[in-house]
């Protein structure tokens, strides 16, 4: 009887183990979704059996709570090799459930087995000693388990000082945990105040944090902002320090995350200085050297320590200087021109090529030498080979497959072609492989500019109408609905 009760008890602390989400999740309650209350009512439904004292309940509770049991360590035992970062907001709140369910239920079902819970009295003391070997054994292995996913899915943000949003350490740590799924590289960030000598504090963080821990091949990197001294400070562990050299990142820091944090921006400087660090991966799991890199012509090197610049405005003034005019009034003659003006590093908002909301998008909006380095750099490595013209618009994109290739949008404008960038920023977003895709539910005009293919989801293309190979694939990798543009918007199909 006592052990019923007891296994009941367990049950109830399994039930209530999607509050620890509630508490310990970055997202809150929001984290509680519909599948973890269905298990909270499957486990009250079996403790209540227990406690009205149903003697037939004893088995059906076994086996729910085995199965609970089963699944939960299971999954903690494969944490290190799932892609948790891609299906779950927040993975170490899930963990944390998941051990508790573990814990609780693997407990309910020993008890539920043992034979103390077929009968009124105690079990013979000889069983209860194997039984309490067994629960212990049990709770090591699970404990266990617990530490090793934990040591995978260690915290990726540590903000010291409340410089971020909530919200932007959400997308900063899963931006990191993917990037670690993608390249297999454990990228931490601390945000801190009165830090020190930052060379050796970093140093010492790197080391005490065990960085590089949840990769594979040891690969470490860690952002240190100490937001008194106003000072940045990457150090790379030594397994990156042929792909990291201390010219790609002085580059990084001073070209990159600076010009944001100058004005005030410091998540998007930290995402931004991520996008530079996926495309060196890229490069490197090609074995591309860095001859065809631009940072390397620019760069002055001198180490990983550079000034924050927080709040402190812009270091030079926009460049007023003009650019060359398009070579004709054509879609690519402009884009053409806009290339150009990028690799020159002319952030002149009001180029003659700009449309008018793109002047005044680029009014208050930040774009540093290494975001131009790299427009230009991937212009130049894509074939804009397709141009859809309507109504006075155009769009220009690369083939299907050349997804790190995005769109760009033309206006007709005062009788001339306009690059249009102020749409496709609202309509383009980028994953952590800069990669394109589109926001689907965005009102914009260019849609029709994609009609012939199929978008999932998320907004990625994946497929092109007709192409009943590629649909084929589509269906078998994401079997949810996917969308094409037709009449004015987006429908959904199923291929």
């Amino acid at each position: 009887m006592k052990s019923r009760l007891l296994a009941a008890v367990f049950l109830i602390v399994g039930a209530l183990a999607p509050a620890l989400l509630g508490f310990v999740s970055p997202l809150g309650w929001a984290h509680v979704q519909a599948q973890h209350l269905v298990h909270s009512v499957l486990l009250l439904l079996a403790a209540a059996g227990l406690m009205a004292q149903l003697r037939w309940m004893r088995w059906p509770a076994a086996l729910l709570s085995g199965v609970f049991a089963i699944l939960a360590v299971g999954t903690l035992a494969a944490a290190p090799h799932l892609p948790l970062w891609e299906v779950v907001p927040a993975p170490r709140a899930d963990l944390a459930y998941i051990a508790v369910l573990a814990v609780a239920t693997t407990l309910a079902t020993l008890l539920l087995l043992h034979p103390a819970a077929a009968t009124e009295g105690p079990a013979p003391s000889g069983r209860s000693i194997v039984f309490g070997g067994l629960v212990t054994i049990c709770l090591l292995g699970i404990a266990y388990l617990g530490w090793q996913a934990e040591r995978w899915y260690p915290r990726m943000v540590i903000d010291q000082v409340g410089l971020l949003e909530p919200a932007e350490q959400r997308r900063l740590a899963r931006y990191h945990g993917l990037l670690r799924e993608d390249y297999d590289i454990d990228y931490r960030l601390i945000l801190g105040r009165d830090l020190g000598d930052l060379d050796l504090f970093s140093a010492r963080r790197f080391q005490a944090l065990d960085i590089g821990r949840a990769s594979k091949r040891g690969r470490g990197l860690l952002l240190v902002i100490d937001t008194a001294a106003n000072e940045i400070r990457m150090e790379v562990g030594r397994s990156l320090e042929p792909v990291y050299v201390d010219g790609l990142v002085a580059y990084i820091e001073q070209r990159q995350m600076t010009e944001f944090f100058a004005a005030g921006r410091v998540a998007h400087g930290i995402l931004a200085a991520t996008e530079m660090l996926v495309t060196r991966a890229q490069n490197a799991a090609e074995n591309a050297g860095f001859a065809d890199e631009l940072w390397v012509a620019g760069s002055g090197g001198g180490g990983a320590r550079t000034g924050a610049r927080i709040d402190e405005g812009r270091s030079e003034p926009r460049s007023q200087s003009s650019a060359a005019a398009p070579a004709s009034d054509s879609p690519r003659a402009v884009l053409e021109a806009y290339r150009r003006a990028m690799r020159a590093r002319n952030d002149n908002p009001d180029l003659n090529f700009y449309s008018h909301a793109t002047r005044t998008m680029n009014a208050d909006w930040v774009i540093t030498p290494a975001q131009m380095d790299n427009v230009a750099k991937s212009l130049d490595g894509c074939d804009m080979k397709h141009l859809d013209q309507r109504s006075g618009r155009a769009v220009l994109r690369a083939a299907f497959d050349e997804r790190q290739c995005s769109p760009y949008f033309f206006i007709r404008e005062e009788g001339r072609w306009r690059l249009d960038l102020r749409p496709m920023r609202d309509v383009l977003r980028f994953n952590h492989r800069n990669q394109w895709r589109l926001n689907l539910a965005a009102d914009t005009p260019y849609r029709f500019a994609f009609a012939d293919w199929i978008f999932g989801p998320n907004g990625f293309p994946t497929a092109i109408l007709g192409n009943k190979k590629l649909i084929e694939q589509a269906r078998n990798a994401d079997p949810v609905p996917l969308y094409v543009y037709a009449d004015g918007e987006y429908r959904t199909v199923r291929p």
